[in-house]
């Protein structure tokens, strides 16, 4: 059965608001009949569409893939919530699709604040910025369930409620045929991680996610066994964690390469060939070395033609964000050094630029095997 948006909350909100989340879905309900001129789906809230005797996660799965909005009631308790986090996830991995077909996903998720709290960083930029009860007044303070608690008739929360269901109403026109959100095949909502969760370790490898296009990135990073083993680790998350949650919040497809002592002599599988992999998907690729790394980097004539490839980032990662004794001049302008503090900030900046170039540049030709030098053990 189709729905028209999914109702996302905590349970926990649901039973200290005094009645006032369910009154809200009702108010918004109704205004999305008013204003949608025509037949429309009813919209997905538990448990009122869970049948009796209905697996509770099924029924939430069955409902995700057949909505196409998502409203989700921001709140500490909501970001605690591991089902509100699979939801999300799942909307999430529904995009996903529509970007690994080559396509662009449309847009589909609407956070309201119903407490003020601060979104986690990996999830999507949306919930960073200004919330649909900012711009569309009148819920000035940006908190709708003080807004309504406060409030001795409820104009501004109806009012509120037909502009929030206007947006709705423009998505589910928009969002038809060929822009239609996908559902999700393959697992259910038990086998899905929460979007507030970091990215698990180790991240996608390149074959198997094959993001392409600027809306990818592949990180390239030693082969460790355990991720402390990583800059910059302990504690947790190392670097390479920290990369996947920037892309994460930006909903780009990240892959990694894994490199080490005996991944570069495969003309197919190798080191190089993999980056040239990436390259020739335009997927921006981010090489990150360690400082034993590029202190090494004098004696091997394989990284000056990496390094000096205007189509990669690479990122020496250091407590101290210094420069390695005898590392060549000549490349120091083309390497970002960086450590804890300023890694995000400037790993942001690379890719920025990194999108903006890719896509002119040739795809570059893959060394033979017999070309290559080994990284230094």
């Amino acid at each position: 059965m189709p729905h028209s948006f999914f109702f996302s909350y905590s349970s926990v909100d649901d039973r200290t608001s005094l009645g006032l989340m369910r009154l809200f879905f009702d108010l918004l309900t109704s205004a999305l009949q008013t204003v949608h001129g025509g037949r429309v789906d009813k919209p997905f809230f538990a448990p009122q569409n869970i049948q009796a005797g209905e697996k509770w996660s099924m029924a939430l799965n069955s409902g995700l893939n057949s909505s196409q909005v998502l409203v989700c009631l921001q709140s500490a308790s909501y970001y605690e919530s591991e089902w509100c986090g699979k939801e999300l996830e799942l909307f999430l991995r529904r995009r996903k699709q529509v970007k690994l077909q080559g396509g662009t996903p449309p847009d589909c998720i609407i956070p309201v604040l119903w407490y003020s709290c601060d979104a986690p960083r990996q999830v999507p930029k949306v919930f960073h910025a200004a919330k649909p009860t900012e711009s569309d007044a009148p819920i000035g303070e940006d908190r709708l369930f003080e807004a309504m608690l406060r409030e001795s008739t409820p104009n501004r929360t109806m009012l509120f409620a037909l502009r929030l269901a206007g947006r709705i109403s423009n998505l589910l026109k928009q969002n038809q045929g060929d822009r239609q959100l996908p559902s999700l095949p393959g697992p259910g909502l038990h086998d899905i991680p929460s979007a507030f969760d970091l990215p698990a370790w180790p991240v996608p490898d390149l074959d198997a996610e094959q993001g392409t296009g600027p809306e990818s990135v592949t990180f390239a990073y030693p082969a460790v066994a355990d991720p402390q083993h990583l800059p910059f680790a302990p504690p947790l998350p190392n670097a390479v964690t920290s990369a996947a949650v920037i892309a994460k919040s930006n909903e780009w497809i990240f892959q990694g390469i894994e490199y080490g002592q005996n991944a570069f002599w495969d003309e197919h599988n190798g080191f190089w060939a993999r980056i040239g992999r990436a390259l020739g998907w335009n997927s921006p690729v981010v090489l990150m070395l360690t400082e034993a790394l590029a202190a090494a980097i004098p004696g091997e004539r394989y990284f000056h033609d990496v390094l000096s490839d205007k189509r990669l980032a690479t990122m020496v990662l250091s407590p101290n964000a210094g420069i390695p004794p005898g590392f060549p001049e000549d490349l120091r302008g083309k390497v970002t050094f960086s450590n804890r503090d300023r890694f995000d900030e400037i790993l942001t900046a690379r890719l920025k630029m990194l999108r903006l170039a890719l896509g002119s540049e040739p795809t570059p030709a893959i060394p033979r095997a017999t070309e290559f030098t080994t990284l230094p053990g």
